[in-house]
């Protein structure tokens, strides 16, 4: 806060003189001035102090938090690793798995994971092809058919490579 605005709260009409007593020196040799930017200084310090603070503990928190899901991911691993081996009989007699954690429970799992340390959950991924062609006499009809060859073999890998290969649940949920 300034002098002048000092004097305009507290009703002072005269604010030459108030800064006239703001820079006079004490005992100390300091002046109002000083004493204020010593304290904004040691305001500004405890607030990015606190600051700090908050920070470390949020930080800390996250990886409290991260260390769990990683601990819950590699049970779920295991448990789905030894679930793998042991076998059952089913209603028709066939021997099948016995599935405790599947195999989408497990990419649920790693896909939270990745939300959590700020990856995307889904990654998908595109392809494009630039061409330019230079010269006098190319035909129309070849170059139709040049585009309809790309227009086919990029429908052809189309889906192929976007997605997860983890298994997704097969719709979403609202939270």
């Amino acid at each position: 806060m300034s002098v002048r605005q000092l004097c305009r709260d507290e009703g002072i009409a005269n604010h030459s003189v108030a800064h006239e007593h703001a820079a006079k020196r004490d005992r100390d040799g300091k002046t109002w001035y000083d004493k204020r930017a010593e304290f904004e200084g040691r305001t500004e310090e405890k607030f990015l102090e606190t600051l700090a603070d908050r920070q470390a503990a949020r930080l800390a928190k996250e990886i409290r938090v991260e260390e769990k899901m990683l601990d819950a991911i590699s049970e779920a691993a295991d448990s789905f690793r030894a679930a793998l081996a042991e076998r059952t009989v089913n209603e028709k007699g066939a021997e099948v798995p016995v599935y405790r954690v599947t195999a989408a429970d497990l990419a649920r799992l790693i896909d939270r994971l990745n939300v959590l340390r700020g990856r995307p959950a889904m990654i998908t991924e595109e392809r494009s092809l630039g061409v330019s062609l230079s010269g006098e006499n190319i035909e129309n009809e070849v170059l139709k058919e040049f585009l309809e060859a790309t227009r086919d073999s990029a429908g052809a890998l189309a889906g192929a490579t976007s997605g997860s290969p983890l298994p997704r649940a097969p719709a979403h949920r609202a939270n």
